[in-house]
């Protein structure tokens, strides 16, 4: 590997890669290597892979589009609500799958303004609503301390009050402001699940389909503490993770 101040030069199997600077968000060289071995390729300042399209390669877009962590879900002609969009990966991928419309919540002002140009980079403005909104329950605010986009879920839920102020709100008040009518629900917020289930359950029971990952490790509330109210409605289960687990994903669907 070598790394001037105009590109950085990669060879992997044998095969030399060489990488503008400016298509770099960070220095995160494994999310690169990640990108290329998936044959994502960086060309007229963004990233394509399938006539997909980001500005910049992160960890999270592989997850969702060669890994395809979301599979799961049963979004084709449905409407979802997308809590903790970052640059609009997860949103995207829905939208590919048929999802009739994307409401977008993402709290960090750079991954949200990221957000805008991949919707534009792949034509969906008809698709996908953008929300800079984050979630709380005690505040009608959020506080981020990084500018860092690569890093914003740490930041969010570590800010310990400094950094910028970020408007925020229950999400049955952000439901009510953006007249919201979606059947699916997915959450990746850090932390913000255990408020959004434990505070706003009849607001969660309506939907159809629920898919998030839970964070224990920040909250410091087991994850059986969700399972006994969502088991009241769904049935759930474990895509990634346990009970005993710290970090995971569960998927759950409303009883009939």
């Amino acid at each position: 590997m070598d790394i001037n101040k105009n590109e950085i030069k990669i060879k992997l199997d044998d095969k030399l890669y060489s990488i503008p600077i400016n298509a770099l968000y960070s220095d995160d060289i494994g999310g690169i290597l990640t990108f290329i071995k998936s044959n994502w390729q960086y060309k007229n300042n963004y990233w394509e892979k399938n006539g997909i399209k980001f500005k910049y390669a992160y960890g999270s877009i592989s997850e969702i589009f060669d890994n395809e962590d979301y599979k799961f879900f049963n979004v084709k002609d449905k409407n979802v609500l997308d809590i903790g969009a970052f640059v609009g990966d997860s949103p995207i991928y829905f939208v590919l799958k048929g999802a009739k419309k994307v409401y977008a919540i993402e709290p960090h002002p750079d991954a949200y303004n990221e957000m805008l140009e991949n919707i534009k980079l792949n034509n969906m403005e008809d698709k996908i609503i953008p929300i800079n909104m984050g979630i709380n329950y005690e505040k009608d605010y959020i506080t981020i301390n990084t500018k860092d986009v690569a890093h914003v879920a740490f930041s969010i839920f570590n800010s310990n009050n400094k950094g910028i102020k970020i408007l925020a709100g229950k999400l049955s008040d952000i439901i009510e402001k953006y007249n919201i009518d979606t059947q699916v629900l997915k959450m990746d917020c850090e932390g913000c699940e255990y408020d959004i289930i434990l505070k706003d359950y009849d607001t969660i029971k309506e939907f159809d389909e629920i898919g998030f990952e839970y964070h224990a490790y920040n909250t410091k509330i087991p994850v059986s503490k969700l399972l006994e109210k969502l088991n009241k409605d769904f049935e759930c289960k474990f895509i990634k993770g346990g009970i005993k687990e710290k970090i995971g994903i569960l998927h759950c669907i409303r009883k009939k």
